[in-house]
């Protein structure tokens, strides 16, 4: 959900600002899982088809784990069972993954089955065309819900391909990406400062 991921770059930011960092000194780059297409029934398609050739079972394995529930208790045609959660204190896996899916389990009223189709193994999931995703992504950054994204193909090397194909001269347009490299290092290509370092002993 927007808002959440919105709250979250900006708890990192303050967290950073807390310990004497300038908050623009982080970078929060989620991962959006995509699934493009020429059209969005392209998408659409390609999306099941990948559904019906991984089937259910390996996304409710995924699902378990990502939220701390057995896999007994994922009824494919039932509503998520949030209320069987237990405390985030107690859960051992990644926290952030976990209330971004119980969060769009909720508040969509979710049953498992259309839970595990849209939530993208815990990233942000788009299907559609690159217009689509490019709108997105831009959404997100005027939002301030991110920096920059960690892009997640569906499959490779087709993904990587449709992605460098279609998406990206989607975003050169909107200059939301570059066209050229500018600096040697991913750091400098982030804008962020090289570290002070503090010397040993």
């Amino acid at each position: 959900m927007l808002e959440d991921a919105v709250a979250f770059r900006d708890d990192m930011r303050r967290r950073a600002a807390g310990y004497g960092r300038h908050s623009d000194s982080i970078k929060i780059l989620p991962g959006m899982s995509v699934v493009l297409g020429a059209t969005e029934q392209d998408a659409q398609e390609r999306k099941q088809l990948m559904d019906a050739v991984f089937g259910v079972t390996a996304n409710i394995k995924k699902l378990s784990k990502r939220v701390g529930l057995p896999v007994e208790v994922l009824k494919l045609d039932e509503k998520f069972p949030a209320h069987l959660l237990g405390p985030d204190e107690e859960f051992t896996g990644s926290i952030g993954f976990r209330r971004s899916i119980v969060s769009l389990a909720v508040k969509e009223d979710l049953t498992v089955r259309e839970l595990i189709g849209s939530y993208g193994g815990g990233h942000h999931q788009v299907v559609g065309t690159a217009e689509q995703v490019a709108d997105r992504m831009q959404e997100r950054l005027l939002a301030g819900a991110a920096d920059g994204f960690t892009l997640m193909v569906d499959m490779l090397p087709s993904g990587v391909h449709d992605a460098v194909e279609m998406l990206v001269p989607q975003l050169q347009r909107r200059g939301l990406f570059h066209t050229d490299y500018e600096h040697d290092t991913l750091r400098e290509s982030l804008g962020l400062p090289a570290p002070s370092l503090v010397p040993a002993g």
